[in-house]
Parts: C-alpha cells; sequence; structure tokens
C-alpha cells in the first residue's frame, strides 16, 4: 500500500491512494511560541457521490469528490510538558506510549506496542524513517520517503509505503508516524539552536564583559527562536 502526499511536509499534507483519493488529512498549527498542535483526519465513506443518483453505494464509481473528513486525532506539543497523543477516545502520555532507545542520525528510536500486541520499532538511523517488527526477524512494516528533489526527471514526491506485515494497522502508522516527524523536527532545532549558541558563547565571552555577553546571548537566543519559528516548514 502507497500513500502519496500532496505536499513535501508530512506535517501538512493530503495522503492519497494509488487512484488519486484522498485518504488522510493532516494540518499542523502553532498556536504560540511554546505549543503546536497537529490534527489527523481521515475522509468518509459520506464523502463521495454515487455515479447512480440514490444507490448510496460507496463502492460506485464516483462524478467528482466532495471530501467529507472525519477527526481520527490530535497530536499536542508544549515546550513544558511531553506531547499528548489524543487518539481512540484517549489522552495518551507520549512518554508513556514510546519507549527511547538508542540515538540514531536524526534522533532516538522509538519503540510503541501496536495492536495487535507486539512491538513496532521506528528506526532513525537515517532521515528516511523506517517501521519495522521488533524481534529478531526486524520484518519491515512501512517506511516514508522524503521527496526526491535532485532527480533529473520529475521530482518523486512523498510517500508513505506500508508493507503487508502493517497494512492491518494503517492509521497507528501514520499517528506514530506523525508523532516521531514532529520529534526530528524538534531534535534539529534544537541542534540548530545548540550550534548558534555556543558560536555566539564563544564570540561574546572574547571581547564583551561577562553581564553584557550573557546579555547578548539572551537576545541572540530570542532573536532565533523567533527566527526559526518564521522559518519553521510547518
Amino acid at each position: 500500500m502507497i500513500l502519496t502526499l500532496s505536499n513535501a511536509s508530512p506535517l501538512n499534507s493530503l495522503y492519497l491512494a494509488r487512484d488519486g483519493r484522498v485518504q488522510f488529512k493532516v494540518e499542523t498549527k502553532i498556536a504560540s511560541s511554546s505549543k503546536t498542535s497537529t490534527r489527523i483526519s481521515k475522509v468518509s465513506c459520506a464523502g463521495l457521490r454515487p455515479k447512480v443518483a440514490g444507490t448510496g453505494d460507496c463502492d460506485s464509481e464516483i462524478v467528482g469528490p466532495k471530501d467529507v473528513f472525519t477527526h481520527m486525532a490530535d497530536i499536542e506539543y508544549n515546550a513544558q510538558l511531553s506531547p499528548v497523543l489524543r487518539y481512540q477516545g484517549r489522552d495518551i502520555n507520549t512518554e508513556d506510549y514510546f519507549r527511547r532507545e538508542t540515538w540514531g542520525e536524526c534522533g532516538r528510536h522509538r519503540i510503541f506496542t501496536g495492536p495487535d500486541g507486539r512491538e513496532y520499532r521506528w528506526l532513525m538511523s537515517t532521515c528516511t524513517p523506517e517501521l519495522i517488527v521488533n524481534d529478531k526477524a526486524k520484518t519491515l512494516a512501512a517506511r516514508f520517503n522524503r521527496p526526491d528533489r535532485g532527480s533529473a526527471t520529475k521530482s518523486q514526491q512523498a510517500s508513505l509505503k506500508i508493507f503487508p506485515p502493517g497494512e492491518f494497522m494503517v492509521e497507528t502508522i501514520l499517528v506514530t508516524l506523525l508523532y516521531i516527524e514532529m520529534e526530528q523536527v524538534r531534535h534539529r532545532k534544537r541542534m540548530v539552536h545548540t550550534s548558534v549558541f555556543k558560536r555566539h558563547l564563544l564570540e561574546s565571552g572574547i571581547s564583551k564583559p561577562r553581564s553584557m555577553a550573557r546579555k547578548n546571548l539572551e537576545l541572540k537566543s530570542r532573536q532565533l527562536n523567533a527566527t526559526m519559528r518564521l522559518c519553521s516548514s510547518l
């Protein structure tokens, strides 16, 4: 199963099936400097118009889309608290739902328990997240492919490929992917912030008194945070 994204960012995109029909919609909004929320919706059967009026058959050929979405899940981020996942009628603390493992190039691996009671692991070894069954076989369940902008041909769109072992839990895969994607975004921002902060520390500490250097560092840190929010790709 392959879901193609309408945008490069999985955090703000429509997810389309092979036939072009929208399956999911994801919207991420920045409420304030410390709060961000991601809403996941899925298309409902009522959103498709049957070719023959009055049949009510959702499998009928459609004349045109009339997408009606139903709310599926929310992920809320707060700079002061652990992210909260609202899914299947529950408020889930992500610190309880996910178990962190060793570091990869793009963050720490995350392990969660699927609907079948088995453990699954999102690998963060590369910036192409892969979901595997957390056992000795390490069977691949899903992979998120980012857009290929360097191709000589038409740019490849971002896509979420779900393999047979993961097809029974498509919604769970999407929700957990969006969580680890936001964690990657936050990880990259922290890395940039730390690097710039250290450079300012060295530069300011050499040429200025400590109190003045500290004030300049605080100001530059606030400016950097504001710039990063404005330049965010969300």
